[in-house]
């Protein structure tokens, strides 16, 4: 039979070498969980970045579009502008041949007038060549004269509220052009920077891929040193001679005769 003593440090021996190669299979096991679990998470990270991409993008879009919009609304307001500066043009030149026309009116009216007096002094039998005649006659004549110019300053007073109404016109078209232009601009930008950021979207998912085929290298290699480290306990626990049975325990007992 063999030693009691040498049969239980026997089996502690096993039990520790098996222990020994059941810690580094599981924590080899752990490493490869937690590679796989880090690769996942960096996956979801850059996931969120290209959803982040894609986003701004998006907003660029968007700002780009509105750009636009306002480009065309500042353009159709330049246009308005300008149509509103050859109207109030056309009225100016309006009210001044308006000026002219009813300034020569007068004037034929006031030299009919003045006619007609002339006529009734020479039937009256007043000398129309005497100093009182003339004078009538000149003061007809210089009434004329005032109506006709006062009829011309008036239409050129609503004449030069025309022209300035023509001058802002102009003003605000050209500030509306210019708007549009500064609208154009930013929309063209806003539509280079969402083309720049999309451009980042394949070197996201290169990273991603890249994270995934590290994580399965990872996961790879804690099996492989796993694999490896079980194989060098097992080569040890054999050499120690604690995966053998004892000597003790297989030897025979003595014989009585």
């Amino acid at each position: 039979m063999g030693d009691p003593l040498s049969m239980v440090t026997s089996g502690m021996k096993a039990v520790s070498g098996l222990v020994g190669i059941g810690s580094t299979v599981m924590g080899g096991q752990l490493q490869a969980q937690a590679a796989g679990i880090k690769a996942q998470a960096d996956i979801n990270n850059i996931q969120g970045q290209m959803l982040t991409t894609i986003g701004r993008a998006y907003q660029f879009d968007v700002e780009s579009q509105e750009f636009k919009y306002k480009s065309d609304v500042e353009t159709y307001q330049a246009a308005v502008s300008l149509i509103n500066q050859k109207i109030a043009l056309q009225n100016a030149n309006y009210e001044v041949d308006k000026g002219d026309v009813e300034a020569e009116q007068a004037g034929m009216q006031s030299r009919y007038e003045l006619g007609q007096a002339k006529a009734a002094q020479a039937a009256s039998g007043i000398d129309i060549g005497s100093g009182s005649s003339t004078a009538v006659r000149e003061g007809m004549i210089e009434v004329g004269n005032y109506n006709q110019a006062l009829i011309r300053a008036n239409a050129s007073k609503i004449a030069y509220g025309y022209d300035i109404q023509a001058t802002q016109a102009e003003a605000e078209a050209a500030v509306h052009t210019m708007t549009a232009s500064l609208d154009t601009a930013q929309a063209a930008n806003a539509s280079t920077a969402a083309g720049i950021t999309r451009e980042a979207l394949p070197l996201e998912q290169r990273a991603m891929g890249l994270a995934a085929q590290a994580g399965q290298i990872g996961v790879e290699s804690s099996m492989v040193n796993m694999a490896g480290s079980v194989a060098s306990k097992w080569m040890q626990a054999d050499f120690l001679g604690m995966l053998k049975p004892s000597s003790a325990s297989s030897g025979s007992g003595t014989s009585i005769s």
